[in-house]
Order: structure tokens, then C-alpha cells, then sequence
């Protein structure tokens, strides 16, 4: 495990504010499993897409997203729009969580942030999921036929896979994210 500390992008308006006052618990549930961790609060759409960018160009290997589906969004957009390698950690603070639910994540924050928290103290390796591009944006999708990266027929449009697993959300490739 890398003593590194993990990027937490945090969408402070998630889950209709929610997302700001969980921020410090989750940060310390975090620690109480050994994992440090770097708040970055976004505070414009697209801070969260940036940041993320930023952080994979930059060689983070994890990053974990606390938000609902819009923040997932922008962090998979910014991993994969520098081809980055950064596995993402998903901790549902959303109103939908669409995404969370189609990776069993555990809907409960406290819950998904601590077993995310032993995940990554324990190793556990990722397991992947879909994401597609079209029209030049990525999508994260629950499922797909394959897995093999390939041309949908669109000018710029393809599928390809994103990696997870049930609290962590590791965002492509062999990564080693828990």
C-alpha cells in the first residue's frame, strides 16, 4: 500500500449539501483505518473534472470521489481524458447514486467510506466496469456486453472498460487500487 496520501474530491453541494458537512468524518474514518488522505473541495462544475485530470497526469494511482453521479462523472472524465491510471474510490453522497447502486456500493456514506477504508488497508485488488466515450465525454455504465475496447460505428465514440469494485470505483487499467 502507498503511504501516499489519497485525493478525496469532494463535491461540497452533493446530496443537497450533505457532502460538506460529511467531509471531516470522512476524512477520519479514513485515518482510523491507517489511510491518509488530501480534501479537495470542487467549487465550480468542472473543479471536480480538473482536479481530477490534475491528479492523474500527475501519477496519482487513487483517488476516491465523494459526491453523487454528477461528481463520478467529472472525476472519470478526468481520469480517462489524460489516459490517466488512477483507480477511483467511490464514497455515495448523492441523491440518485445510480452509480453506487450498479457497483454495490453501500448506499449508507459512513458504511461505503469505512469498508472502502479496509479495502484499501487490506489490498483488496479492483475489479473494472464499463465506460464509454461518446461525443468526446466518457460515461461510466453499469454493464455492457464485453469488454473489448472497440469502435461503436460513431465518428469518436467507444466503449472500454473502468475498473471497480463494491466501495472502490477504480477508474481503468491494473492499478493496484483497493
Amino acid at each position: 500500500m502507498s503511504h501516499e496520501p489519497i485525493p478525496i474530491l469532494l463535491n461540497p453541494v452533493a446530496g443537497r449539501g450533505r457532502a460538506a458537512r460529511y467531509a471531516d468524518s470522512i476524512v477520519q474514518i479514513l485515518e482510523s483505518h491507517g489511510i491518509q488522505s488530501t480534501l479537495m473541495l470542487s467549487t465550480a462544475v468542472g473543479d471536480l473534472e480538473r482536479l481530477a485530470s490534475e491528479q492523474a497526469a500527475a501519477g496519482a494511482g487513487r483517488l476516491i470521489v465523494a459526491g453523487g453521479d454528477g461528481s463520478v462523472h467529472e472525476v472519470v472524465n478526468g481520469i480517462l481524458k489524460v489516459a490517466g491510471k488512477a483507480a477511483l474510490g467511490l464514497i455515495p453522497i448523492g441523491t440518485g447514486n445510480d452509480f453506487a447502486k450498479a457497483t454495490d456500493t453501500p448506499l449508507d456514506w459512513k458504511i461505503a467510506a469505512s469498508r472502502l477504508a479496509e479495502r484499501l488497508r487490506d489490498g483488496v485488488p479492483p475489479r473494472t466496469a464499463d465506460a464509454g466515450r461518446i461525443n468526446g465525454r466518457f460515461s461510466r455504465m453499469a454493464s455492457a456486453l464485453d469488454s473489448t475496447p472497440r469502435s461503436t460505428g460513431l465518428p469518436g465514440n467507444t466503449t472500454g472498460r473502468l475498473a471497480t469494485s463494491s466501495t472502490c470505483s477504480p477508474c481503468s487499467r491494473d492499478c493496484g487500487m483497493a
